[in-house]
Formats: C-alpha cells, structure tokens, sequence
C-alpha cells in the first residue's frame, strides 16, 4: 500500500501499474456532443455534469472487496473508461485495468474534526470537473468513519453515465 494526500488527509491505495491502452474507437451521441460541447464552456459548467452517490455502510466492513468491486465495475463498463478527442467527435475506450480507491481513515478523529473532514473530503470527490479529454471519468473513494462505519462515494461525469445508469452502479456494488 503507498500513502498520499486527499484534501490533506492521509489515504492509502494499492500500487499498481501506469499503462494503459485502447481498444476502440465510438463516435459521440447526438446527447453525448450536446454535453461535450456545454462542458467546454468552462470547468464549473463541465462540473455540474457529475452524476454522484454516496453509499453508506454500517457494520463489519471489507476495504479491499469493496477497492475490488470497483476497479471490477469500471473494467466491466467500457463507458467508465472512455476518454474523448479535442473535436468531440469520437471518444476512445482505454483498456486501462486499475481503478485507484483510496481509503481516507476518520476514525481517529474528534467528531467535529471528522465531521469537517468528511465535508471537505465529499466536495473533493464531487465538485471538481473531470478532465474528459485524458480520463478517467470516474472516481471513488472509500471513507472510514468508525471501525463498523463507512461511506463510498462514488462520482461519474454525465457524458458516460445518467441518473438510471449509476443506479445500475450502485446496484451491481451491492
């Protein structure tokens, strides 16, 4: 496991390898170009595309079945793995095979630090635009509140992803 920040926060993730490939090439929606399009009139409007969830899990829980539940997820739905070109005419699916989820532990903190923490670490993973030229168009993270507590928020940009398909998301998690 190797250690690094996440909104000043110590968080862990597994090492796995950088390289990455594609396997297709897919021209845009006629919906997919209208939001392209909308997302390059600046970040905050790109952002306010981002589909999220936040799954609560109270009980005995597993970081690392959950870490592989979600690098699965994102290997099984190529359009998790999409990327676009500058034209946004096509978009490229990555075959890329590690999806990162860090782990952000809270559980040692005073309950209105974690609780400011937690805020802050929720508007990390939610507000930033992503960058839908370079990939990827998704991301997680795993938040540790107690030992028997737990939240995974998972983020998705519109243009691969709607309200009805995070739902599958989320379903296919549980």
């Amino acid at each position: 496991m190797k250690e690094f920040q996440t909104s000043g926060i110590a968080a862990t993730r597994a090492d796995a390898p950088e390289e990455e490939t594609t396997s297709a090439s897919i021209a845009l929606t006629e919906a997919q170009r209208e939001i392209w399009l909308a997302s390059q009139m600046g970040e905050l409007v790109s952002a306010a595309y981002n589909e999220s969830r936040t799954l609560t899990f109270t009980g005995p829980f597993d970081t690392g079945a959950m870490q592989e539940a979600l690098a699965q997820m994102v290997n099984r739905h190529e359009a998790l793995r999409m990327k676009f070109d500058s034209d946004g005419e096509r978009a490229v699916v990555s075959t890329i095979t590690h999806f990162e989820t860090p782990l952000v532990e809270l559980s040692g903190l005073d309950e209105t630090t974690r609780e400011t923490r937690l805020n802050q670490i929720v508007e990390h993973q939610v507000r930033p635009s992503f960058a839908l030229l370079t990939g990827p168009l998704a991301r997680a993270c795993i938040i540790r509140l107690a030992p028997d507590r737990h939240w995974v928020v998972l983020t998705v940009h519109h243009i691969v992803c709607d309200g009805w398909s995070i739902g599958v998301l989320v379903q296919e998690l549980g």
